[in-house]
């Protein structure tokens, strides 16, 4: 649960902050973290922010591909029946 809410991006700093306590700020073997941790938070978020750009422009692409590539695609017949429709309507007003 912990890994979905930094995917997120939902307060990863703070706990990473809290993770990176050392001795001066901490009390040993409670609270106590690592000095490296913001290296393995920042190699976290940089691969799910990675994944999720990459996820988000797969979406787009397969979009584009269904709407815009084929040749009877939805916005060539819209554009076709709306141009029916305004001849339609010129001859009958």
């Amino acid at each position: 649960m912990l890994l979905f809410a930094i995917t997120t991006g939902e307060d990863w700093n703070k706990i990473m902050f809290d993770c990176s306590r050392t001795v001066p700020d901490c009390v040993p073997m409670q609270t106590c973290g690592n000095k490296f941790a913001w290296i393995y938070f920042f190699l976290i978020i940089l691969a799910c922010s990675h994944v999720m750009l990459n996820l988000f422009i797969l979406v787009i692409i397969q979009q584009f591909e269904k709407y815009y590539l084929p040749t009877d695609n939805m916005i060539t017949l819209f554009k076709n029946d709306q141009a029916n429709f305004m001849q339609a309507w010129k001859i009958y007003t």
